[in-house]
């Protein structure tokens, strides 16, 4: 594995794994360890951008169209269906996992109906993107931890809409 491999795989493992865990923490009972969640949301945030980063510059050349052409290539190979169009979805995980570090850092809480519901699909979209990066687009290691992350942050996420209720 080349250097610029290993970093790039490594930025990415950090991200997960930051995901995973504030993610968790935020769901678990009692969760009053928000100060661990932001700094782990942040340093996974920081570990994605790092990832991005490197795609664009060892694999992509800076280039949209190679992101996409290689976005389409690796549809292709899941689904059969040859569409690029997925590099949107990452270029707006991106965008959203940045303001919703600076969201955590300015305090902001969603505390009306409207803007809880508004963090609800938020973090459904999230969900959806690391659900889809792990589990459907990856093999090996990263695909279990994808599959226990996933399940760990669904059956918290349920058991604590049941606790609500």
């Amino acid at each position: 594995m080349t250097s610029t491999e290993f970093t790039t795989r490594a930025a990415i493992w950090i991200a997960l794994i930051c995901y995973f865990a504030a993610t968790v923490d935020r769901l678990l009972p009692g969760a009053g360890r928000a100060g661990l969640a932001r700094w782990l949301w942040t340093v996974g945030c920081l570990a994605y951008v790092v990832h991005v980063i490197c795609a664009f510059q060892f694999y992509h050349a800076w280039s949209h169209e190679a992101a996409e052409a290689d976005t389409a290539r690796q549809t292709a190979e899941v689904t059969g269906w040859n569409w690029g169009g997925g590099i949107w979805f990452n270029y707006l995980f991106t965008l959203a996992w940045i303001v919703d570090v600076v969201r955590m850092w300015r305090n902001v809480e969603f505390r009306t109906v409207g803007l809880y519901r508004a963090d609800a699909a938020w973090q459904a979209f999230f969900f959806f993107m690391i659900f889809n990066a792990t589990i459907v687009f990856e093999s090996g290691a990263v695909r279990w931890l994808g599959i226990v992350g996933c399940l760990a942050i669904a059956t918290l996420f349920v058991r604590s809409r049941l606790n609500t209720v």
